[in-house]
C-alpha cells in the first residue's frame, strides 16, 4: 500500500545513490536514517520500520538545461501482498506513527517543502494514505454541522421574519444554482450561510439613508440616532443577536481563540470561516493538512454544534412564550365568555333538579344516569363535560378560541332547550353528601 508518494525536483545533475544521501539529510534530525539506500530506525538496527523507500529518477532536457526530477515512494511491507485490503486502518499504531513522523519531517500540512542545503529543489507530494484517510472521516463532521446551521438559520429566520424570507432576506449577490433554487436554503452552498446571517441586505433602507443624508445642508440638523436607525442591518443584528448564549460564545472566545475581546457577531463569523475553509479541504480533496487537522476541526464543530443545539432550544422557550402570550391576549375574553356560558348552564340545571351548587349537581348526575334511557344518558354526559370544561379553563389546561366559544353557546343553547323534556328525580340531601365523585377530565 503506497502511505506517501511525491516528486522530488533537483537543482543540478545528480545520480540516484546521492538522491538516498540528499533525503538522509532531510531525515538527519528524526528518529530515521537511510542507510544502504533503505530507511532504519537510528536507535535500534535490528528492528526496521514497516515501510519501504523506493526513489525513481528521470529527467528530460529542455533547451536550457537537463531538468532532473524523480519519484519517491514510502509503502507499507505488510499491505505489499497482492489481494491484501489495502486500508489505513489497517496498517499497526507503529507504521501509522511513522508515517505521521515522515509527513512532519516533510512539512506536510504548511507548505510544499523546499531546500537550500541540499540539491533538491523542492518535493511536490501527491499520493497520502493518512490525509485520505482523515478527510474521509472529516466529512460527516462537516455533513452534521452543515445541516445544523442550515436547520437554525430556516427555522430562527421563518419564526422571527417570515414564511417568504428567503426571497425578501437573502443577499442580492447570493446566485443559486438553477437546480437547487426549490431547496431553498437546503440547496445554497455553506459559505451563503455565512453571508446570510452577516451580510447587510435591505437595500431599500441604504437607497433612503442615502437620500436624507444628501438633502443635510448643515451638520446641525444631523440627527445621529435617526440615521444610525436607518443603517441597513444584518440578519444577525435582526434575528440571531438576542439569543441569549453569552456563557457558550465566551467559551468559545477564551477557549478556542483565547480572544476574550471577540464581540459575539465575530466569534460565530470567525467559526464560521475557520470550519468553511477546512470544508474547501475536505471537497477538494486536499492532502495538505497537518496532523492535527481533524481534531482541530472536532473542536471547532464541537463548540458550533453546542451554540446551535442551546441557540435552538433558546428559539423553541421564545417561540413558546410568544404563542402563550399571543393566546392569552386573543383567548381571556373568549375564556370569561366560556365560563359565564356554562355558569348560567350548571345554574339552570342544578335548579331544574334542586340542588344548590356545582359539586352537589356534579355527585347526582354521575351517579344518576339512566341506563334506560340512552338518550337522557348522552344529555346528562355532556352537562359533565361542561363542569369538567370550566375547570380545565380555570386551571388553565384548556385555552378556548372564537370557534370553540361559537360551537359551545350553541351546543349549550339546545341543552337548555332539552332540558324540560328529562323528569327530574326525587332526592334527599342526605343521600348527596354520601356520595363520593371527584371530577375526572373525561376530554
Amino acid at each position: 500500500m503506497i502511505l506517501l508518494e511525491g516528486v522530488l525536483f533537483f537543482n543540478e545533475n545528480i545520480k540516484t545513490y546521492q538522491i538516498f544521501d540528499e533525503i538522509g539529510k532531510i531525515f538527519d534530525k528524526s528518529k530515521f536514517i537511510i542507510k544502504d539506500m533503505k530507511l532504519h530506525y537510528k536507535s535500534d538496527d535490528e528492528i526496521k520500520p514497516d515501510i519501504k523507500l523506493s526513489i525513481y529518477k528521470s529527467y528530460h532536457n529542455n533547451k536550457k538545461r537537463k531538468e532532473i526530477f524523480a519519484r519517491i515512494i514510502f509503502e507499507s511491507f505488510s499491505q505489499a501482498d497482492e489481494g491484501s485490503e489495502e486500508s489505513f486502518d489497517n496498517l499497526d499504531e507503529n507504521t501509522k506513527n511513522d508515517i505521521r513522523d515522515i509527513r512532519n519531517i516533510f512539512n506536510i500540512g504548511k507548505r510544499f517543502p523546499t531546500f537550500t542545503d541540499n540539491k533538491i529543489e523542492k518535493i511536490i507530494f501527491t499520493k497520502d494514505a493518512f490525509a485520505k484517510d482523515l478527510l474521509k472521516k472529516s466529512y460527516p463532521l462537516i455533513f452534521d454541522i452543515e445541516n445544523s446551521m442550515r436547520t437554525l438559520i430556516f427555522n430562527t429566520m421563518t419564526f422571527k421574519a417570515n414564511k417568504e424570507w428567503f426571497k425578501k432576506e437573502l443577499p442580492d449577490d447570493i446566485e443559486i444554482k438553477p437546480d437547487r433554487k426549490d431547496y431553498e436554503i437546503f440547496g445554497l452552498d455553506f459559505s451563503h450561510l455565512s453571508k446570510i446571517l452577516f451580510d447587510r441586505n435591505e437595500k431599500g433602507k441604504l437607497g433612503k439613508l442615502l437620500e436624507n443624508l444628501e438633502e443635510i445642508d448643515d451638520c446641525k440638523n444631523l440627527d445621529i440616532s435617526q440615521i444610525k436607525k436607518s443603517i441597513p442591518k444584518s440578519n444577525w443584528k435582526k434575528y440571531f443577536s438576542a439569543i441569549n448564549l453569552r456563557e457558550k460564545l465566551k467559551s468559545i472566545k477564551e477557549t478556542l481563540y483565547k480572544d476574550s475581546s471577540l464581540t459575539d457577531e465575530k466569534t460565530i463569523k470567525k467559526l464560521l470561516e475557520d470550519i468553511q475553509r477546512d470544508r474547501n479541504k475536505i471537497a477538494h480533496n486536499n492532502i495538505s493538512i497537518d496532523n492535527d487537522f481533524k481534531e482541530n476541526l472536532e473542536e471547532k464543530v464541537r463548540f458550533l454544534e453546542e451554540w446551535i443545539h442551546y441557540a435552538v432550544y433558546d428559539l423553541i422557550v421564545n417561540i413558546k412564550q410568544n404563542t402563550r402570550n399571543r393566546l392569552e391576549a386573543e383567548t381571556t375574553g373568549t375564556n370569561q365568555k366560556m365560563i359565564s356560558c356554562i355558569d348560567d348552564l350548571i345554574e339552570k340545571v342544578a335548579n331544574y333538579y334542586h340542588l344548590d351548587n356545582t359539586e352537589k349537581l356534579y355527585k347526582f348526575i354521575k351517579n344518576h344516569f339512566y341506563e334506560d334511557n340512552e338518550t337522557q344518558y348522552r344529555y346528562l354526559r355532556k352537562i359533565i363535560y361542561y363542569i369538567e370544561l370550566k375547570d380545565k379553563i380555570t386551571n388553565e389546561i384548556k385555552i378556548i378560541d372564537q370557534d370553540d366559544l361559537k360551537n359551545h353557546h350553541d351546543d349549550i343553547e339546545e341543552l337548555l332547550n332539552k332540558m324540560q323534556n328529562y323528569p327530574t328525580v326525587d332526592i334527599e340531601e342526605n343521600d348527596i353528601e354520601t356520595i363520593e365523585a371527584e371530577p375526572e377530565y373525561t376530554r
